[in-house]
């Protein structure tokens, strides 16, 4: 059986009794785990995620990203600092190497590098970054991030969260969540084919 349930109702996420618990999200999750469930090391594993035909056929994505910005208010002097801290920190290997242990980069540099290949991570008790570069290397390239992911978020909060238990008819809503959606699109400017 599985049963879906928001994954930051509870700020902790305890299994019950006689059941188990898959978190299905990005990498950085790994570090979150680690932390936050210190008496758990071992007990958590990193894999693919499950598919229902070929497992070598698995495609994987990629969630959202990460952006820098800085103020055009700011002296020509400051500017031109704020972008070398901008470009150091997303291309310099030495910053991708402050920022990654306990997860992985999505810096290319990061994930092809074959010296971590093998390595068992003390947390996971495995090679997480082996389990890493086989889903970065299996992203299904084949679509976009709306550029309105937050709204699309927030609808499936309020309107499919709450029908994601027993007995609760979440795709009799997703009509509903389209729907939604389309007239958010279309408020912004977008053209909704």
């Amino acid at each position: 059986m599985l049963k879906a349930e928001p994954l930051w109702d509870n700020r902790y996420m305890l299994p019950k009794a006689v059941s188990y618990l898959t978190v299905t999200y990005a990498n950085w999750l790994g570090k979150i785990l680690a932390a936050s469930y210190p008496a758990d090391k071992g007990l958590w594993k990193v894999t693919l995620p499950p598919g229902y035909f070929d497992p070598s056929q698995v495609q994987t994505s990629e969630i959202g990203g990460s952006t820098l910005a800085m103020s055009a208010g700011l002296p020509e002097i400051r500017q031109k600092a704020a972008l070398t801290f901008m470009r150091w920190f997303q291309l310099s290997p030495a910053s991708i190497e402050l920022r990654a242990p306990g997860g992985v980069s999505a810096a290319a540099g990061y994930v092809e590098d074959l010296t971590r290949r093998g390595t068992i991570d003390p947390y996971f008790d495995q090679p997480i970054y082996d389990v890493y570069a086989k889903s970065a290397a299996r992203v299904n390239r084949d679509w976009d991030n709306l550029p309105f992911y937050s709204q699309l978020d927030a609808e499936f909060t309020r309107l499919i969260i709450p029908t994601l238990r027993p007995g609760g008819h979440s795709a009799d809503l997703l009509p509903e969540w389209e729907a939604r959606l389309k007239r958010y699109a279309v408020s912004q400017g977008f053209t909704v084919n």
